[in-house]
């Protein structure tokens, strides 16, 4: 129950939205629409070299196949629709935790991340 609460309030009255509260609004015609075609594959290796030194590597992968007529995110009130569509987006993404504890008041964390959103 405690998580319950923590949800959004519903945005519409379900008994005329055929059951429905909330509302999914499409960048493309700012009313409800389909959602994203989207696949992603994520892996994540931990590596405790010893008790003081660990090594943590996360690699993630998607294919979205949204074509964002209009913004890749999201649609502000007054924007034009590109003249043609985006190409669809495979951005990796990995990331690399390096941790070694020195003493019980000394501990450096270094963290290498690259992400790439392709231009074609």
């Amino acid at each position: 129950m405690i998580l319950l609460k923590l949800l959004a309030a519903s945005q519409r009255e379900s008994s005329t939205n055929g059951g429905f509260n909330y509302d999914f609004i499409s960048p493309s015609t700012g009313t409800g629409g389909a959602a994203t075609n989207r696949w992603e594959q994520s892996e994540k290796v931990d590596y405790a070299f010893n008790d003081n030194t660990k090594l943590t590597v996360s690699y993630t992968y998607q294919k979205e196949a949204d074509l964002h007529p209009i913004a890749t995110w999201w649609a502000p009130n007054q924007a034009v629709p590109y003249p043609s569509n985006m190409p669809p987006t495979l951005p990796p993404m990995s990331s690399w935790h390096f941790t070694h504890v020195f003493s019980p008041t000394l501990v450096n964390e270094t963290v290498v991340t690259y992400g790439a959103i392709p231009t074609s």
